[in-house]
Order: structure tokens, then sequence, then C-alpha cells
């Protein structure tokens, strides 16, 4: 009885987190298929249009895959917190995690894989793809790396780095490969079970992850800290540059070059805006009461987020994303304490912003 009063008053703290909450949402390699595009426009060696070609379909591919594994977390109705594309860096090494997913009973890294053809695991854990023609016959059969370990590394950075950090100390940090495709067959008669537990198909995830919450009963994650896990890994990952534009950069022809991407778009902080915010209360399901003060607030706000997001040299919903600043304008946090109640904000966040944050509640809310 005292252990389970114990986990209630742990699972107390905070705000309740009521299903899947997407803190890094996904984002897509756009700008680089842009880019791809205009130099396969003025390149004229037929090799290495046809690496472009090779390499936009892969990315297309993967952004198709891991939007799939989107979907099914989103539809998941799980309680935990989601971060896309996570890269880190520590102790010298490094690891880019497609998903990483925050539960109060375990943290799990997805690596979604979107294959081609089927796939088969002998009893060494080794994986072979075979492809084959509409008539059944085998055209191709070739070995691949084996994404499960490729999964385990990430898996033991990001342990290593959460143990440093002191976020975490027995909490058990997982690993699923997830197949996106779903015409992939998966022969896995001969694998063994360690092996078939930590690969799942895209549309049984939800299942999977269901299990695996009911498994793991060790330890149980204040939602506090679920969200300062989150904060530290958001603020931490690195905006690194795409290897694959610069590989090609080499090829475009003197006379010639493919214009730079511009910058996405920062939405105008002036003039401000004069139509009244209607950002939802969390508490009550209602727009906050429309005055001077909720616009004056909205757009002091976003300057902030601009402003201080420049300064770092970070994306602007690294500060906060828009849902944020909406709970923002709809509670009026006054105080540190009140401020972390909001959603994605942890303590590392608060400590950051969170003057600034309540300055401007109290001089425009």
């Amino acid at each position: 009885m005292l252990l389970k009063s114990i986990k209630q008053n742990i699972m107390s703290i905070g705000k309740s987190i009521d299903g899947p909450t997407f803190i890094k949402p996904f984002e897509g390699r756009s700008e680089v298929i842009e880019r791809l595009e205009q130099m396969a426009e003025v390149i004229k060696e037929e090799n290495i249009l046809e690496s472009i070609k090779y390499e936009l379909y892969a990315i297309k591919s993967g952004d198709f895959g891991e939007k799939n594994v989107e979907f099914e977390l989103k539809n998941s109705y799980i309680p935990m917190l989601c971060l896309h594309n996570v890269y880190l860096e520590h102790n010298g090494l490094t690891a880019q995690m497609d998903y990483v997913i925050i539960t109060n009973k375990f943290i799990c890294i997805l690596e979604t894989k979107l294959l081609n053809g089927n796939i088969d695991i002998n009893n060494k854990g080794e994986f072979t793809r075979t492809f084959k023609n509409s008539a059944g016959k085998t055209l191709k059969k070739e070995g691949m790396y084996s994404p499960i370990t490729q999964n385990q590394r990430h898996v033991d950075l990001l342990q290593r780095y959460l143990v440093d950090m002191k976020l975490i100390k027995n909490t058990p940090v997982l690993s699923l490969v997830v197949l996106a495709n779903p015409k992939t067959i998966v022969f896995d008669k001969y694998a063994t079970k360690d092996v078939k537990n930590k690969i799942v198909r895209a549309d049984q995830l939800k299942v999977i992850l269901e299990k695996m919450m009911k498994s793991h009963k060790e330890v149980i994650l204040a939602v506090l800290m679920m969200q300062e896990i989150a904060d530290e890994l958001i603020t931490n990952s690195i905006e690194r540059p795409d290897p694959i534009i610069a590989k090609y950069e080499m090829y475009l022809p003197k006379e010639k070059t493919v214009q730079p991407i511009a910058e996405p778009k920062v939405e105008p902080i002036a003039p401000p805006i004069s139509t009244p915010v209607t950002a939802l209360n969390p508490a009550t399901g209602q727009a906050p009461p429309v005055t001077t003060s909720n616009i004056k607030l909205y757009n002091a706000l976003k300057q902030y987020r601009y402003n201080t997001s420049k300064a770092e040299n970070v994306k602007a919903y690294v500060v906060f994303n828009n849902a944020q600043m909406d709970e923002i304008i709809g509670k009026l946090p006054r105080s540190n304490d009140q401020l972390l109640k909001i959603s994605g904000f942890g303590s590392v966040k608060v400590e950051k912003y969170g003057e600034g944050i309540i300055n401007l509640v109290k001089t425009h809310g």
C-alpha cells in the first residue's frame, strides 16, 4: 500500500498527459528535395543525375515512412511525449534518432525503415533482403546492415547521455525498429526472441507500445521529469547541415548556379496584428476573453520568440511552439511554478526563458 501511495503521489506531480503530445513535430526534408531538384536541372553528367534521382527517391521514401509512423503515434492515444529527428553528440559519439518517445514507464527510440523487398532474419540476427518480380522469381538477394544493431548504438548513447545529465537513473531506454512499408514481409522464424521483440510493423505500433507499457512497471516517471527530459533533448538536439547537398555541388556547371533556398519565412511581427487572439484555454476548452491586452501579449510573445531564436541560432519552436504560446495567453503564468504547468516547460526551459516570458505576461497580460 505504501509503494502504491508513493507512485500515486509521483504521478500527481505536474500536469497530466492525456495522449501523444508532439514536443518536436515531424519535419520533412523538403528543402533538400527542392535543392536536389534544382541541381538536376543543370547538371549534365548522366551518372550523377542517376545518383541524384536515387537520393531523391530515398529521401522522399524516408519522409513518407516517418510520416506514417507519426500518424500511428498520433492515433495511439497513449500518454507520451514524442520528438522527431533528434540528433545528439555526447562523449565524441553521435546519434540521429528518427523518433524518441517518452512515457512514464520507459523511453523508446524508434528507427523507421521503409524497406522494399522481403526480409529474412536468421538465428544470428543477420538480415538478408530479397527482391522478386510479379511472378515470384528472385531477382536479387543481398545482405543488409542490421537496423537493430544500428538502433542499439543510439539507445546506448541516449541512455548514457541522460544518466550523465542526471535525468534518469533506472528508467529503461528501449529500441524498436518500425517497418513503415506495409508490403514488406519479414521471415523471422529462426530469429531470436530478443530480435523479434525489437521489430514491429507500423500498423502494429500501438499494440506493441501498449504491451510494453503493461510489462514495464519497475519505474514511474513524474510528468514534470518527462517534460524535463524532452526539454533537454529538444534544447540540445543539433541542427546539422545536410551532407547530401555538398556531395553534388562540385558537379554544378561553373556558368550556372543553383539559387540557394530562402530561409523559412518568419511570420511578420511588425506591424502588430489587429485581430483578436482566440487561443483556447486548456482548462475550460473555451477561448479567453478578447481584449487589447491579449493582442499585445500575442505580439510581444512572438517578438520575444523570434529575437531569442535568432540570438541562440535555433528554430523558433525550440523556445516555445504555437500551442505553448496559446496556453501562455490562456493561463497567464506569473511565476515559475505556474509556467512549469504549461505543457513542454520543464525546469531547464523555465530557467532559460521564464523570466522573459513572465515579464511579458505581467506587462501585457
